[in-house]
């Protein structure tokens, strides 16, 4: 009895280790980035110390062209305060924001296409959420 009470134990933590690890897996866009999914769209967030990159993409990855889209984003920092900035395109499909991203918590980015609004909050899970 006891054993097979270990066993169905034993049994119960690998599959719940299993699962935890499968949904803490973070999706990586086509620029290294976290992804997530918005409205038939994805936008995909990589940050550094200094600053992050946001781009827009379709159903099946492919940027998202740069043109007549602009993008914005507020920083959310631990101790709830916020700042807003507008992000600057770079390239042919990214914008990128020179930020201090110490302490920040969130990130709420936001596009803004022709007569649509699609916006997506990344948590800060990395070791910039430390202190400002």
């Amino acid at each position: 009895m006891k054993s097979k009470l270990f066993l169905a134990v034993f049994f119960l933590s690998i599959a719940s280790s299993a699962m935890s690890q499968e949904l803490n897996k973070t999706t990586l866009g086509p620029h290294g980035g976290a992804i997530k999914q918005v409205e038939g769209f994805q936008i995909e967030m990589k940050n550094s110390l200094d600053g992050f990159q946001a781009f827009l993409l379709d159903a099946s990855s492919k940027p998202v062209g740069n043109k007549n889209v602009t993008c914005k984003v507020r920083l959310i920092f631990n101790d709830k305060s916020t700042v807003d900035y507008s992000l600057k395109s770079f390239g042919d499909d990214g914008f990128v924001c020179e930020a201090n991203m110490r302490g920040v918590m969130s990130s709420r980015i936001t596009f803004n296409l022709a007569k649509k609004s699609i916006s997506a909050l990344f948590l800060n899970e990395s070791k910039l959420a430390g202190s400002k």
